[in-house]
């Protein structure tokens, strides 16, 4: 699934890491990487938010990670597509998400 970011838009997406399938993650200790790339295996980042970032909700007992973007932040992405992934880590442990393809358009709609 392609992840749509639309300029000058609110955008929001939510992770929860798990320990086994029905149960939430305790990431107490560790820190949060979500990055955009142009490929997987690039050098080059294109966005990048820690858990220390103003956009960054993290309930570390729960797993939970969500990314929120406002109009003003969409707007400043300067890239068309890349793909994302979010990484929680600590110096003993580390779990990532699957690569998430992220397209970045405009929109379609405007008023007069």
């Amino acid at each position: 699934m392609t992840e749509i970011i639309t300029k000058n838009t609110e955008y929001s997406i939510s992770f929860n890491f798990k320990s086994d399938p029905t149960t939430p993650k305790d990431l107490t200790g560790h820190n949060i990487l979500i990055q955009i790339r142009p490929y997987a295996d690039s050098d080059k980042v294109l966005a990048s938010w820690t858990d220390a970032s103003p956009q960054i909700t993290f309930i570390p007992i729960s797993g939970s990670v969500t990314l929120s973007l406002s109009p003003v932040d969409t707007a400043a992405l300067d890239f068309k597509a890349g793909v994302m992934d979010i990484l929680a880590y600590n110096s003993i442990d580390g779990d990532r998400s699957d690569p998430i393809p992220v397209t970045v358009n405009y929109g379609v709609s405007r008023p007069a």
